[in-house]
Order: structure tokens, then C-alpha cells, then sequence
């Protein structure tokens, strides 16, 4: 189930930390569209399977904070954060990156043949587009290098 849950990818549209909820009964396929609606979060996979129950007695409760970040989360680094009795953390991957691939080409400008044209390929898990994406690490390069060009 963890794994599954690891897989469900999800657009976070406000700021805040927000609580989805699932609960399932019976004989059932889970998936990711059961989980109960909340206008703050995208389900981008809503197909996702989460558990397969398999009685008719069978019942699945769970309760999930989802929050925004950056990068790789380790659970390591999550278990110093204060948590209720039975809960269970997962490591955070906030990259939507799938993969990304580059190629500089040579290029004619007028009588000019020293120019290079850079083309870049971005797939994305569906959270963001990849437009979207090179405009953030474009956003996020600038505030690095202006961190650089102040200091002495």
C-alpha cells in the first residue's frame, strides 16, 4: 500500500499543508479516485491503484497530509518531526521531473554559421508542464546566481 501511495502523483493548489481522506469497504479495487475530494488537490493519476480489498468484511481508513517541496525528503530526516501514535510517513519526492534530455545544435544566422541553438526536452508526471518546469529551475538558477553575484 505504501508503495502504491508513493505512486499516486498530486497538483498542490494552495500553499498550505492539506488533509485528503479515503475510506473503502468491501470487496474493491482502491484506487486513487476514491480518495474524498478536496478543491485544493489535483489528482493528476486518478487510476492509480492503491489496495485491493478482498472480503466482504474488508475496511480501509487512512487519513493523508500532502504538502509542497522540493527535491527528495528522506523518512530520516521526517522522523524528528513530532507525529499522533499510528502514524506512518513516507518519503517525499517533490520533483515532478521525469526526465530531461539537451542537444546544441550548430546554427545559420544571416551570413553567420558560429551561432548554437540549445533544445531541450522535459518530461514531466503530469503535476506541472514542461514549460512550466524549465520556467521554475530557470527561477530558481537566477535566485542562486544573484546570491552569488553579491557576495564579496
Amino acid at each position: 500500500i505504501l508503495l502504491n501511495l508513493k505512486k499516486i502523483r498530486l497538483k498542490l493548489l494552495s500553499e498550505g499543508p492539506e488533509t485528503l481522506k479515503l475510506k473503502a469497504s468491501g470487496v474493491k479495487e482502491v484506487k486513487a479516485k476514491d480518495i474524498e475530494k478536496n478543491p485544493n488537490v489535483k489528482i493528476v493519476n486518478p487510476d492509480q491503484i492503491i489496495a485491493h480489498l478482498t472480503s466482504k468484511k474488508a475496511k480501509l481508513e487512512m487519513e493523508m497530509t500532502v504538502e509542497k517541496g522540493l527535491g527528495y525528503l528522506p523518512i530520516e530526516q521526517r522522523k524528528k518531526e513530532k507525529v499522533p501514535v499510528g502514524t506512518i510517513l513516507l518519503d517525499a519526492l517533490f520533483s515532478p521531473i521525469k526526465k530531461v534530455s539537451f542537444e546544441v545544435e550548430e546554427m545559420r544566422v544571416g551570413e553567420r554559421t558560429d551561432f548554437n541553438r540549445l533544445k531541450i526536452a522535459i518530461e514531466t508526471d503530469g503535476t506541472i508542464t514542461p514549460k512550466e518546469a524549465l520556467q521554475k529551475a530557470a527561477q530558481i538558477l537566477v535566485e542562486h546566481f544573484q546570491i552569488l553575484a553579491k557576495e564579496k
